[in-house]
């Protein structure tokens, strides 16, 4: 398909599912050193359609998955009334008189907000390749080993948290660019195990509601990042003992090394 000005790629995604797609390239463009495709309409797709990823230093955005992800996500959360949502949505102008979402407002703004929040997810993508800490090989080694485990999720979650906090990752240009919708939006995206290990932004949202001093955000990324980047070590040792170690010895040592001092353990 060279010369079509479109784009196949295949793979394997999360849980090992299955990734396809023939999308239309629509730019192309370098930031932190590492090049990005941006993909619009896609002609063929599989039902997971994760929008963003890097394989081999390229990073690819797939607008058009993006696009459900935003419109499917805020719908599920405005139910909540999170008020981070709000914050996110606010400069987009669709928000009706008592601070709702207005889904007319919504549905036809729905295209520019994709167009300025991609690079929110551009910059998780940059920190991904970025960041050293925990290394796409031990996830590997431990995704293999134990698939669908509470390892491999919080493994991952601990690497997308390293991502977000990394100098050239996502947090640190939200901060530097003084992007107050993308902020709103990570975190209403933020949930689940990457919430746990990012106890310090909620506190950090609350004093930058007050004051608007982006310098509480910085501090929490900074020291979110240094407790991070110690579960990253632990998490390391243990994709190393796999194949040495009985798996017993090794969920032992994941057990108190990692999930009692995050809270994890079941009572």
């Amino acid at each position: 398909i060279a010369g079509s000005g479109l784009m196949y790629g295949a793979g394997f995604g999360r849980s090992m599912k299955a990734v396809f797609f023939l999308a239309e390239i629509i730019e192309k463009r370098t930031l932190e050193g590492c090049p990005i495709i941006i993909l619009g309409k896609e002609w063929a797709r599989e039902m997971a359609s994760p929008f963003a990823m890097a394989q081999d230093g390229l990073i690819i955005i797939r607008q058009e998955a993006l696009r459900f992800f935003l419109w499917d996500q805020v719908q599920e959360v405005h139910s909540s009334c999170r008020e981070s949502l709000r914050f996110a949505l606010q400069p987009y102008g669709v928000m009706n008189a008592e601070g709702k979402l207005d889904r007319d407002r919504f549905k036809a703004a729905l295209d520019k907000i994709v167009r300025e929040e991609t690079n929110l997810f551009i910059y998780h993508e940059i920190g991904e390749i970025q960041q050293e800490r925990l290394t796409s090989a031990a996830l590997a080694k431990i995704v293999g080993h134990f698939p669908g485990s509470v390892i491999e999720f919080v493994t991952r979650a601990a690497k997308d948290i390293l991502a977000d906090t990394h100098p050239s990752g996502l947090l640190a240009y939200i901060t530097r660019a003084r992007r107050r919708s993308s902020l709103g939006f990570y975190l209403t995206f933020l949930d689940g195990l990457r919430k746990v290990l990012f106890p310090d932004i909620l506190p950090a949202w609350q004093l930058f509601l007050g004051d608007g001093d982006w310098q509480h955000i910085e501090a929490a990324r900074a020291s979110c990042r240094q407790r991070n980047s110690l579960l990253a070590e632990q998490l390391q040792t243990i994709s190393l003992m796999i194949g040495k170690d009985d798996d017993e010895v090794i969920m032992d040592r994941f057990r108190r090394r990692i999930l009692a001092p995050l809270g994890l353990l079941a009572s």
